[in-house]
């Protein structure tokens, strides 16, 4: 179809309005997707994991809404998601779990709930740089306030959980 050997699509910082459109997901080559700083409404459409080669998506400041679609999980190469300042709400733990090849991950300053637990992000082993603030995410029960195998991430240099409900010692 058209445009089936793009890899790269940059429309960050424009006027762009309306819902993201499906027929985005047909570009079975995509690498980068780059759609921040715009003003895309609705929710993301779940077709979105099926882009297996995706490594880049960003979605940042837009006012993008609903959970995210499981689907995301399916991304086994994404390194960088960025889906910060959005109206995202639920619960995303298992779907950010499941990308373990995130290196650099966005995610503040939205209305994500859920509970952080011990287990968080344990298998993220390329994870630098990790922004989960100004959220609503708490503490599991009986788990310390910041999960103790995020100390043995070694290539993790920036940490953000403030502004969450975190509790415990």
């Amino acid at each position: 179809g058209l445009l089936s050997t793009l890899r790269d699509l940059d429309l960050v910082d424009n006027f762009i309005t309306g819902p993201i459109p499906e027929e985005i997901c047909q570009l079975e080559d995509l690498q980068k997707l780059h759609l921040g700083d715009n003003w895309l409404s609705g929710v993301v459409p779940n077709c979105i994991g099926n882009i297996d080669s995706l490594l880049e998506l960003t979605l940042r400041e837009n006012a993008l809404e609903g959970t995210l679609p499981s689907q995301l999980s399916l991304l086994n190469e994404l390194s960088v998601l960025l889906i910060d300042s959005n109206y995202f709400q639920g619960d995303p733990i298992a779907i950010l779990d499941s990308l373990t090849y995130l290196e650099t991950l966005m995610a503040h300053a939205n209305n994500f709930t859920g509970a952080i637990h011990d287990n968080f992000l344990q298998s993220h082993d390329r994870l630098e740089w990790a922004d989960l603030s100004d959220n609503h995410f708490f503490s599991s029960a009986f788990d310390t306030a910041i999960p103790s195998n995020l100390f043995l991430l070694e290539r993790l240099q920036v940490l953000d959980l403030s502004g969450n409900k975190l509790q415990g010692s």
